[in-house]
């Protein structure tokens, strides 16, 4: 079973990341499946990488450059890990606004219940 790898990521320029894979496969002479064990993840994780659907770890790169002497392009950016959770949140909590208007209770209801709250709090002296 393949390790869950959880490193930084490499973001390449559009198309350079399948074709840095392809050339490092070309190079090595190796299967999808050779790829696979010698980065210890699964055969569809190296599909996923050459399509371009998923940035590829750091330390693939790292092993997949020092094995075979292909050096890295100089436009890469290196994310760190959970990089996309802060784009998510946003457009999550877009998506609930746009669909329900607002977010958490009625607006209303939240005023009038504070104002019950606030006198509350004036009776008793706080």
């Amino acid at each position: 079973m393949a390790k869950l790898n959880t490193s930084k990521r490499v973001k390449f320029p559009v198309n350079e990341q399948r074709k840095f894979i392809k050339d490092c496969i070309k190079k090595l002479k190796l299967s999808n499946k050779q790829l696979a064990e010698l980065l210890n993840v699964s055969i569809r994780t190296i599909t996923d990488w050459k399509r371009e659907r998923f940035l590829i770890t750091f330390h693939a790169i790292k092993i997949l450059s020092k094995k075979s002497k292909i050096k890295l392009p100089n436009n890469i950016k290196i994310k760190d890990k959970f990089w996309y959770v802060n784009n998510g949140a946003l457009k999550g909590g877009m998506a609930m606004y746009k669909k329900y208007g607002h977010v958490g209770v009625n607006p209303e209801y939240r005023r009038k219940k504070w104002f019950e709250d606030m006198d509350r709090n004036r009776q008793i002296g706080c």
